[in-house]
């Protein structure tokens, strides 16, 4: 996604209203962010800010159940014409993206923290319990009846009486 600069003087603020489309990484589907934010100029620097909030759908990795994730971030980034000097006003510790022309292009920035947002694991709910290693049973559901797994050096001891 481009956004036009060129007339956007020293101070001055776009706003910024978008969808975007982005590909579940390592799953199936898609998930579809809304941005809300500004870009802002100031001396040769622009700063990003965004609001994104979005959802996909996707497998619980306990259960397997279709479940509802929601995605809900803050984006800022910083973007400079200059690539060797650090824009005055921002912090020295942030990341600076580059650009020349008279536009921006933000959608590998968008795209990068899509990427570091998404969730490594995802859960039905925080006290999902899983299937059952023996039978597939969805623990959530109830007890599926098979008796515990033992570790293999300990079954001699099941049948040990006194």
């Amino acid at each position: 996604m481009w956004i036009d600069v060129k007339d956007l003087p020293d101070g001055g603020v776009i706003s910024l209203v978008f969808t975007k489309t982005f590909d579940a990484p390592d799953r199936e589907g898609k998930a579809e962010i809304k941005f809300i934010g500004s870009l802002t100029r100031k001396g040769d620097a622009y700063s990003l800010k965004l609001n994104c909030e979005g959802h996909f759908a996707a497998n619980c990795d306990g259960c397997l159940i279709q479940t509802e994730v929601p995605l809900n971030y803050l984006t800022e980034e910083i973007f400079s014409k200059a690539a060797s000097t650090e824009p005055e006003g921002y912090d020295a510790d942030a990341d600076v993206w580059t650009f020349s022309g008279q536009s921006i292009n933000i959608s590998e920035s968008l795209s990068m923290n899509f990427l570091l947002n998404f969730p490594l694991y995802i859960r039905c709910n925080e006290n999902c319990k899983g299937l059952c290693p023996t039978c597939g049973k969805n623990l959530n559901e109830g007890p599926c009846g098979c008796l515990p797994e033992l570790d293999p050096r300990l079954k001699i001891l099941r049948n040990f009486k006194e």
